[in-house]
């Protein structure tokens, strides 16, 4: 008989339900695998209107977003949230080399955190951290 699986031991927050955005594919591997990693179901999509179909069929406690993506960009699905005042909480993420600070539009319209790329599992695990645990100063997209 096969031994369970054993339960992650760098557990640091209550496992969520996580939706991971990004049409880099190895951007969006290297995030998925940090928060199963972490102890949480995560679900992915290559796309931002494939993170919409996924969102419009279950809930997800949190999204963590690419900015720039060809169709559906990270600022529109920050834009449709609001206008459903659904209570999905956001991290954008975004390498910030266009001409207009992107992650700083994203956290006006709602988004809790944002990463700027590159950025390594430490500082992912500790916006989802503080995403998850209503940290002071939280933006609401309600």
């Amino acid at each position: 008989p096969q031994k369970p699986p054993k339960a992650p031991t760098n557990r640091l927050y209550t496992m969520a339900t996580i939706l991971v955005i990004d049409d880099s594919r190895s951007v969006a591997a290297f995030v998925a695998h940090h928060l199963r990693e972490a102890g949480h179901e995560v679900s992915e999509a290559a796309s931002g209107s494939e993170g919409a179909l996924l969102m419009g069929s279950r809930r997800f406690d949190l999204v963590v977003t690419d900015i720039y993506m060809p169709e559906t960009d990270g600022l529109e699905l920050l834009m449709n949230l609001r206008l459903q005042h659904a209570p999905t909480r956001v991290i954008a993420m975004s390498s910030n080399d266009g001409l207009v600070d992107v992650l700083s539009v994203a956290r006006r319209m709602g988004a809790c955190d944002c990463l700027t790329k590159p950025f390594n599992q430490g500082q992912l695990l500790r916006a989802v951290s503080s995403a998850l645990g209503n940290a002071p100063g939280e933006a609401s997209l309600n």
